[in-house]
């Protein structure tokens, strides 16, 4: 793990975008009832 020296914007926003993503896919899926949303 890194400890502050060198940790790019880029990794936090593809971390907090792929949080954002999952949430946002299941809650797709249990509102539709579908739960593979694969297609981004």
């Amino acid at each position: 793990m890194w400890i502050g020296s060198q940790v790019p914007d880029l990794v936090i926003g593809m971390i907090i975008a792929a949080v954002v993503l999952r949430g946002g896919v299941k809650i797709l899926g249990e509102a539709k009832n579908e739960v593979h949303l694969d297609a981004a």
